[in-house]
């Protein structure tokens, strides 16, 4: 059972402690963000005028919670235990606790353990400084910002329409279903090129419902052993919308050869957050380079993928970090399937790159976005930008804190505008 509270920490005129909160907000908002409470039931205030039928089912759900932590506890052990105490030494009893201080004290979840690689004694001694989660930090900046921005950013037919329409480069859409119909081309007949396509969810994140559908010599598209032709592969893509709230079709990218050392075969992007301050001023707050292997048809982090640090004021790579062990490491210098060495070596156009993303930036109000960008054949390509951005992406390849960047200062200027032209600040505190 939750329950959501709001806690008004507007600045009052004149008080030393409201002054003293804005100043702090992101320790505040990390606390919160993470945490979320278990025995609410505790609370005395809690049981002002409650019956015993609602303290128990408080109890019940606390309960419920704790074993279901334990569950993915021990499922984490028993999946990643024996490669993390056989190649970083580290005892499975230590895992256990360092796991049970992710899940029961900052809330997080525990795929972070290994995505930062928070078993090696240098990075433990961090662990209370990574944000992890900011979707609580995000909800309160885009709803005090320009919400309105959100549903282009997160559409991907909105967003490749309004990049049409401002001039940014971004990979062409062939056709878009939703609820079994063609919703674009307008004139209801999409046209498919002779060549392998690509297949996304129309508001998905995360890589997650991506599917490839390769062209063969037959002239049909193949996937999982079934060919289409024309007809009936938009005839299967309307099915398909129907059942996944709606998809894009675009063709197959290829990155440009002096990238393609950093992929096996899909499409590698780099993600570049950029801030604007109060002044207008649109600075990278932080990059990585995402790159598939094997057979992935995306780049994603949380698909497998490896990323690399960026440093954003040379471009310089650093060795790059994955959530999934290869050959028992979690981390490594040269690329799983080129071999071509990652760690030291400069992104090639990398300053071009941040110049692209920062003037693309302008065209949008809103105060971050995450920018996926890939360099291909035909240029910088905007894959998409994304206002709910991961912390994992940013934090976890550089081992750099948000706290220590741009980031803080960023948001804690613009809330200060917001609060002195009288907007209330608002934080939505979530509690079980």
């Amino acid at each position: 059972m939750s329950q959501i509270q709001d806690r008004d920490v507007s600045p009052k005129p004149g008080s030393e402690r409201g002054s003293r909160t804005l100043e702090q907000w992101y320790r505040y908002f990390a606390r919160q963000n993470n945490h979320v409470d278990i025995a609410k039931w505790r609370n005395p205030r809690s049981w002002e005028g409650a019956s015993w039928t609602l303290i128990l089912g408080w109890m019940w759900a606390d309960t419920w919670r704790f074993l279901s932590r334990c569950r993915e506890v021990y499922s984490e052990v028993r999946a990643f235990g024996g490669v993390i105490r056989r190649e970083y030494g580290v005892p499975r009893w230590r895992q256990v606790a360092q796991l049970c201080y992710l899940a029961f004290e900052l809330g997080i979840p525990l795929k972070h353990y290994r995505g930062y690689q928070l078993f090696k004694p240098e990075r433990w001694k961090r662990v209370d400084e990574f944000l992890y989660e900011q979707g609580t930090l995000q909800r309160e900046c885009i709803a005090r910002s320009f919400p309105d921005e959100e549903s282009v950013l997160r559409d991907k037919l909105e967003f490749y329409r309004y990049c049409r329409s401002h001039d940014i480069p971004t990979p062409e859409v062939l056709a878009a279903f939703e609820e079994g119909r063609v919703v674009f081309p307008e004139d209801g007949a999409p046209q498919f090129p002779d060549q392998d396509l690509l297949v996304k969810e129309l508001r998905g994140g995360q890589g997650k419902g991506i599917k490839k559908y390769a062209f063969d010599e037959e002239g049909t598209w193949k996937r999982e052993q079934s060919s289409r032709g024309p007809k009936a592969l938009t005839e299967h893509f309307a099915q398909r919308s129907a059942e996944e709230n709606g998809i894009i079709v675009q063709p197959v990218v290829q990155n440009h050869d002096d990238w393609q050392p950093f992929t096996s075969g899909a499409l590698a992007t780099v993600r570049i957050v950029t801030g604007r301050n109060n002044e207008g001023e649109i600075t990278p707050i932080g990059a990585a380079l995402r790159m598939p292997t094997g057979d992935a048809v995306v780049d994603n982090f949380s698909a497998g993928g490896i990323a690399s640090p960026i440093d954003i004021s040379t471009g310089r790579l650093g060795p790059a970090v994955t959530s999934v062990p290869r050959e028992g490491r979690f981390e490594m210098d040269r690329h799983p399937d080129t071999g071509y060495l990652l760690a030291g070596s400069v992104l090639p156009e990398w300053d071009c790159l941040a110049d692209v993303v920062m003037g693309v930036h302008s065209r949008f109000q809103s105060i971050f976005v995450g920018w996926d960008v890939a360099y291909t054949e035909e240029g910088f390509r905007v894959v998409e930008g994304n206002l709910h951005w991961g912390c994992r992406l940013m934090e976890a390849p550089s081992m750099t804190p948000l706290s220590e960047t741009s980031y803080p200062q960023t948001y804690d200027a613009w809330m200060r505008k917001v609060v002195d032209a009288g907007s209330p600040w608002t934080i939505r505190r979530k509690s079980v």
